[in-house]
C-alpha cells in the first residue's frame, strides 16, 4: 500500500487482511465492525463529532478495515530539496526513536 500527501509518499508491504461487511474474520463480530472502524479513523487523524452519523454512513458505503502486518516500510526524504541516505529496515534494526543521535 502508498499513501501519499503532496509530494511526501509513504510505502508499507506485508501481508494484509480485509475485515468488512462482505470480508467477514471469527475475531470480529458484525457489532464490533463500527468500533473498528472509528478507532482507525482516529488514529489516522479524523475526527467525527456524531458517531452514529459515522457508522451509518460506513455502512451505507460497507466499508472495511485493511489491516497490514508490516513486512517493509518505506518513504521519500523529508523534505523535497534534502538528500537523505536512508538505512534499509529489518526486523533487527532498532526504531528511529531509538538510535543514537548522528
Amino acid at each position: 500500500m502508498t499513501f501519499s500527501s503532496a509530494w511526501q509518499w509513504a510505502s508499507i508491504e506485508g501481508h494484509a487482511v480485509l475485515a468488512g461487511p462482505d470480508d467477514p474474520q471469527p475475531w470480529l463480530g458484525p457489532a464490533d465492525l463500527p468500533s473498528l472502524l472509528r478507532a482507525i479513523f482516529v488514529a489516522a487523524g479524523g475526527q467525527h463529532d456524531d458517531s452514529d452519523n459515522f457508522d451509518a454512513v460506513m455502512a451505507e458505503e460497507r466499508r472495511l478495515a485493511v489491516l497490514v502486518d508490516p513486512v517493509r516500510v518505506y518513504s521519500n526524504p523529508a523534505t523535497p530539496t534534502e538528500s537523505v541516505d536512508l538505512e534499509p529496515l529489518s526486523p533487527a534494526a532498532p526504531a528511529a526513536n531509538e538510535r543514537g543521535s548522528r
